[in-house]
């Protein structure tokens, strides 16, 4: 969703200062014509590209064609299902310190943890990585092994069931028997 909390224009801001940088947002929300009118404002329109809604079985194929995964969220998130759909693509990811998505992100194994708002901070780690091919996609690599390990329904239920089993153990071992 299109929503301010999620710091999309923060993107947008840093754009003049990259050139031959495209931004893709996927969604839709109350937020996209303030977004549309930021890109005009600063002369980049032609360089940020709306797609709105995107079906979800499409997804995988685009986000597979990203350089980098970008969520400058400056409100909290619990947890961003869109840094792992980009991570179990292969793609590195940045993302805002706050909330559950300092869990999600490895700092510079995965992608990048960046400070909240700091559009100057996003503009250095955005171009940056753009100059470290090699980094960008060990970054990737390991985003997706990061995915795949945590994040999928498998290795949820193996979390559960080795709960289950820490938790059954810890019963059995508990009785004081007199």
């Amino acid at each position: 969703r299109l929503e301010g909390w999620k710091g999309l224009h923060i993107i947008i801001d840093m754009l003049p200062s990259i050139e031959s940088v495209h931004y893709i947002v996927v969604g839709d929300g109350p937020e996209s014509s303030a977004l549309h009118r930021r890109a005009e404002q600063l002369g980049v329109s032609n360089r940020v590209h709306f797609l709105g809604m995107v079906p979800h079985r499409d997804l995988p194929e685009l986000l597979r064609q990203a350089d980098i995964f970008v969520q400058p969220s400056i409100g909290e998130e619990a947890f961003g299902i869109s840094i792992v759909e980009a991570m179990a693509c292969g793609v590195p990811v940045c993302v805002s310190r706050n909330g559950g998505m300092t869990e999600i992100v490895i700092d510079g194994e995965t992608g990048l943890v960046l400070p909240v708002g700091d559009t100057e901070a996003w503009r250095i780690a955005v171009q940056t990585l753009l100059k470290q091919p090699d980094r960008m996609r060990e970054m990737g690599i390991n985003a997706r092994a990061r995915a795949v390990q945590h994040f999928t329904w498998n290795a949820n239920a193996r979390q559960l069931e080795n709960l289950f089993i820490k938790r059954n153990n810890l019963r059995r071992h508990s009785w004081i028997r007199s």
